[in-house]
């Protein structure tokens, strides 16, 4: 883990603050036992952050655009292992860090955390940072740590919001591997893991873009920068944009992408894993950051790629 990373954070957030006091008193806090929400002034929630006993990975949900209908689902009856906008691991050595039994709802592999440091502050911006470990379910040790800040930028007049998640992995005392399932011909299964956003039904005409121009399924397994699922929620167009930062491994990544209007399926994220397994050595440590908009109206490519250069620019604390 960075000593310093969690100061670094703080300091984003307060540079944030900064930039939207004005815009404080339109935004309450609520927080229980393992959840912190942002709240409208009418009491919607705009977003929450959930880590409590009864979660399987950390995850936020809902997730709105200026407290409107959420744009995410939690544990859907067809992938109850889905957790809104989350992190997770397909494979690691083997074990399966992913899927949920139906029966006890516990993986093989199990995703742990400790150490939450939450700063909140009036305007809504938040930073919130944890460790997690990785280990089989029958093994007390840790195979792989995680040191994970994420910054919520305060809203912006229009209900929209940022998050920037990074994440610091370290090996732990022998070599991993992380692999996905193997994308087969077709590329119609297989290549998921890492961070996924699942889009709830709330979001109707869905519809997808990439910063190269692709649309829906076109982009699913092609490297991009950015993509940006969206539709229309409660008469406005709203939209989900996830950004990798050019830094991370094997950036740009193929993309994962499913987007089935019938079955009312549609789930994004940047395939880390896509094209094969990656291996680590004991020791070995690596950086992830994305860049999550929620945003009013119907982005083109071309503002896609802009975002993208904005993150791309902007000073890695």
């Amino acid at each position: 883990m960075l000593p310093s990373m969690l100061e670094m954070c703080r300091s984003a957030v307060r540079l944030l603050a900064l930039a939207a006091l004005t815009n404080a008193a339109a935004w309450t806090w609520q927080e229980d036992a393992g959840r912190l929400e942002l709240r409208t002034s009418a009491g919607a929630p705009l977003w929450a952050f959930h880590w409590g006993s009864e979660a399987t990975k950390p995850y936020v949900h809902p997730l709105t655009v200026g407290g409107g209908p959420s744009l995410t689902v939690v544990r859907p009856a067809d992938h109850p292992w889905h957790l809104g906008l989350w992190f997770s691991w397909k494979f690691i050595n083997g074990v399966n860090y992913w899927e949920e039994d139906r029966v006890t709802g516990r993986p093989a592999g199990l995703t742990t955390w400790t150490n939450v440091v939450i700063e909140r502050f009036a305007d809504g911006a938040a930073t919130i940072a944890l460790d997690l470990a990785y280990r089989p379910s029958t093994d007390p040790h840790a195979v792989l740590h995680e040191h994970r800040c994420l910054r919520f930028s305060a809203p912006t007049a229009e209900g929209g919001w940022t998050l920037d998640w990074d994440a610091e992995f370290t090996v732990a005392s022998a070599r991993i591997e992380l692999a996905a399932s193997p994308v087969n011909p077709a590329r119609t299964s297989g290549g998921y893991a890492g961070l996924l956003c699942r889009v709830s039904t709330n979001l109707t005409d869905w519809r997808a873009v990439d910063d190269r121009g692709r649309v829906d399924l076109a982009i699913h397994g092609e490297p991009a920068g950015a993509v940006d699922v969206q539709g229309r929620v409660a008469g406005r167009d709203v939209g989900i944009a996830i950004l990798d930062h050019p830094d991370n491994p094997g950036s740009p990544c193929p993309w994962f992408l499913r987007l089935d209007r019938a079955k009312a399926y549609a789930l994004s994220g940047p395939g880390i894993l896509f094209s094969g397994p990656r291996t680590y050595e004991a020791g070995a440590r690596w950086r992830l950051r994305y860049r999550v908009i929620a945003h009013p109206g119907a982005w083109t490519a071309e503002r896609l790629r802009t975002e993208w250069e904005t993150f791309r620019a902007a000073a890695a604390p």
